[in-house]
C-alpha cells in the first residue's frame, strides 16, 4: 500500500467510512455499489458479498445473507432449512414467519416485515413486469410497490387494475390495508383512462426530460442531470438499456409529463436518423413526442457536434430542430452554460431565432468561443 493510499485508508478509518462503504457495496443499488466496491478495492479492503437488485432471482444463499445482514442471524438456518429463495421471500407472510421460521416474538415479526417491505420497494421487477405495473404503483404511492410482486404472481398487469374488486385486491394481491385499497380504487375512478393517471402523477415528479444518444452522449447527459438537480429541478433520464426492438412506452409518458425537453447533441448522434422513415430510432421517437406535445425543447450542443450537411438526412417531422437556439456546451465554462440552460427553462430566451436580431443566445456562444480560443 503506497503512502497516498495509506493516508486515504487512515482517514476513512478515522471517520468510520469503511463500514459504511461495505454496507453500500453490498446494497442492491447497482451504481452506488459499484463505486463503493472500487473504493474498497483501492484501499485494499475485502469487497463484501453483492446482492442483485433482482430479488425474485435470489438463491437460497442470497436470502440467508440478506437475513443475516438485517440482524436476523439466529433464523438464517431456518430459512435455509425451508429452502426460501427470492421468490418465496417476496411472498412470505407474518404467519409463515411464525409457523415455519419459528419467530415467536410478534415484535420481531413486525420488524422483519418492515425490512422486507423496504426490500420490496427497492427491488427490480423489470424482467417480469412487461406492463410496468411497479412503476405505475410507485407513481401512485411508493408504498404500493410492496404489492407489485404478489400482483405479478397472480397474473395481474396494469390494464387489469380497473377491473379488480375489493376482494381480489385483498386476497389475490395481498392488500390487507383497507386504506390502500381505497386509495387505489379512488385513483382508478378519477380518470377515464389508466394512462391519464400515470401522466398526471408523473408531471409532479418530472420537470426536465433528457434525451441523448447512449453511445456518445451518456457522460454529458449524466453531468447535465446532476447540475440541473443541484439547481432544484426534478430530472428524468433513462440510464438503463432498453429491450432491443421494443420502444419503452413509459418514456413517452415521461416526456408528456415533463415541462421541458433537453436534447443532448453529441458527435454522430444523428447518424441513425438517415432513412428512418418508420421512426424506429430512439431519439427520433422522443423528439417527435416532444414536438407533438409542445414541450419546451432545449438543444445542448457538444463542442464537436455538427448537424448533417444535408437537411434531407434528418427526418422531415423533426427537421426544424436545426432552427432552434440552444446551448453550446463548454466544459471549462459549465456554470455559464447551465445559467443559459436555466434561462431557456424560465422562458427568458427565445428557442427559435429572430433573423432580424442577434440573440443573447448567439452572443453568449460567441463569448464562450472566444474564451476557448484565448485559453488555447
Amino acid at each position: 500500500m503506497d503512502r497516498v493510499v495509506l493516508k486515504i485508508y487512515e482517514y476513512f478509518w478515522e471517520i468510520g467510512a469503511i463500514a459504511e462503504l461495505k454496507e453500500v457495496a453490498s446494497s442492491p443499488d447497482e451504481v452506488a455499489a459499484k463505486f463503493a466496491s472500487e473504493a474498497l478495492t483501492v484501499i485494499g479492503e475485502e469487497v463484501p458479498y453483492k446482492l442483485s437488485q433482482q430479488v425474485p432471482c435470489w438463491s437460497t444463499e442470497d436470502v440467508q445473507y440478506w437475513v443475516k445482514k438485517i440482524g436476523f442471524e439466529k433464523y438464517a438456518d431456518a430459512f435455509a432449512k425451508n429452502m426460501v429463495d427470492g421468490d418465496l421471500l417476496l411472498l412470505i407472510t407474518e404467519e409463515d414467519l411464525k409457523r415455519d421460521i419459528q419467530i415467536s416474538s410478534g415484535l420481531l415479526r413486525k420488524r422483519f416485515m418492515r425490512e422486507l417491505e423496504s426490500l420490496k420497494i427497492a427491488a427490480d421487477y423489470g424482467g417480469l413486469d412487461e406492463t410496468h405495473l411497479d412503476q405505475f404503483l410507485m407513481s401512485l404511492c411508493p408504498e404500493f410497490s410492496i404489492y407489485t410482486y404478489q400482483m405479478l404472481s397472480a397474473s395481474v398487469n396494469r390494464p387489469l387494475l380497473p377491473l379488480l374488486t375489493d376482494e381480489m385486491m385483498k386476497n389475490e394481491c395481498g392488500m390487507r390495508n383497507p386504506v390502500h385499497r381505497l386509495k387505489l380504487k379512488q385513483a382508478l375512478q378519477n380518470s377515464k383512462h389508466i394512462e391519464d393517471i400515470e401522466i398526471s402523477l408523473l408531471s409532479k415528479q418530472i420537470d426536465v426530460f433528457i434525451s441523448y444518444r447512449r453511445s456518445t452522449g451518456n457522460q454529458l447527459a449524466s453531468l447535465i442531470k446532476v447540475l440541473l438537480q443541484l439547481r432544484g429541478y426534478k430530472v428524468f433520464i433513462d440510464v438503463d438499456k432498453l429491450y432491443a426492438g421494443k420502444f419503452d412506452s413509459s418514456l413517452l409518458k415521461s416526456i408528456q409529463a415533463a415541462k421541458h425537453f433537453v436534447l443532448v447533441l453529441t458527435p454522430h448522434c444523428f447518424d441513425r436518423l438517415l432513412n428512418d422513415d418508420n421512426c424506429d430510432d430512439w431519439i427520433h421517437k422522443e423528439l417527435v413526442c416532444a414536438f407533438k406535445h409542445e414541450k419546451n425543447v432545449i438543444p445542448i450542443f457538444d463542442q464537436h457536434f455538427e448537424f448533417p450537411t444535408s437537411e434531407k438526412d434528418i427526418p422531415a417531422d423533426i427537421r426544424h430542430i436545426t432552427k432552434y437556439n440552444g446551448v453550446r456546451w463548454v466544459h471549462d465554462y459549465q456554470d455559464a452554460c447551465m445559467d443559459k440552460v436555466e434561462r431557456f427553462i424560465k422562458g427568458e430566451l427565445n428557442r427559435t431565432p429572430n433573423p432580424l436580431v442577434v440573440s443573447h443566445s448567439c452572443i453568449t456562444d460567441i463569448i464562450l468561443s472566444r474564451k476557448i480560443m484565448v485559453s488555447l
